[in-house]
């Protein structure tokens, strides 16, 4: 069985993808199985079968234990639990966003000792990734298997161009980190996979050397909107006069 760690953050697809590996054969593919479970769970969020059923067995992720032994051992122990609920499958996936790995400093050592490879999701146009988390906090809809109506987000011109350095800024963070692990790791764009889903699922099965077989209707999500990002902003105006001149000038007349 190959193990693999999907490392992304919000909004760069990661529901989406983790949905299209679930139609991909004989893979368990779940999604962020260290999510802190003390927060109150979203009843319309769907997961994996296995982690109901760790839910049900009250064996959910490894609680954030203030000593790092036992934060350890407990997560060791629970990843231990995945690969046997997995052991007869061609490959284990499972993401973990970048404040996971914040949470919990053991977990990127286990997953190198464990022999885990790494997927690197990241979304290029980090606009249009600030203004889909703003209409997902507005409107409460983070996935949707259905058209869902045009909103429009109103960013802040002041704190725009901080906001979406910091953002390249964490992204180059977490793809340093990767790069220097010992463990093989390659990077997918969201909009590699928009652009041509199936040549990049063909990169991951080569570079996995593991014959995965995509069902191309196998995820039931949509993409929210398919308007360019300058019409869902409201105060379009604004934000091309704070963003002018700048790295990011370019990005409100990409779709």
């Amino acid at each position: 069985m190959k193990k693999v760690c999907i490392v992304t953050t919000q909004r760069s697809g990661s529901t989406w993808f983790v949905d299209l590996l679930r139609g991909a054969g004989d893979v368990g593919a779940y999604g962020e199985v260290f999510i802190d479970r003390s927060r109150r769970p979203d009843p319309s969020k769907r997961r994996a079968p296995a982690l109901i059923r760790h839910q049900e067995a009250g064996t959910t992720s490894p609680p954030l234990r203030s000593d790092a032994l036992g934060r350890t051992r407990d997560t060791n122990r629970y990843l231990r639990q995945l690969h046997r609920e997995n052991r007869e499958r061609a490959a284990l996936f499972f993401k973990v966003m970048y404040g996971q790995l914040d949470q919990r400093p053991e977990l990127l050592p286990l997953l190198v000792v464990n022999r885990y490879r790494f997927i690197h999701l990241v979304r290029s146009n980090v606009l249009e990734q600030l203004v889909s988390l703003q209409r997902a906090r507005l409107t409460g809809v983070f996935q949707s298997a259905d058209a869902s109506p045009s909103v429009e987000v109103e960013l802040d011109a002041s704190t725009i161009l901080g906001e979406l350095r910091r953002n390249v800024a964490l992204v180059e963070q977490h793809r340093r980190t990767l790069r220097r692990l010992p463990n093989p790791s390659i990077e997918i764009t969201y909009e590699s996979l928009l652009g041509d889903e199936r040549a990049q699922l063909a990169r991951l099965s080569s570079f996995l050397d593991v014959d995965l077989e995509f069902d191309e209707t196998s995820s039931r999500l949509q993409r929210i909107s398919d308007r360019p990002v300058a019409e869902r902003i409201e105060n379009a105006a604004d934000i091309r006069t704070a963003l002018g001149g700048s790295e990011f000038d370019h990005l409100l007349g990409e779709s």
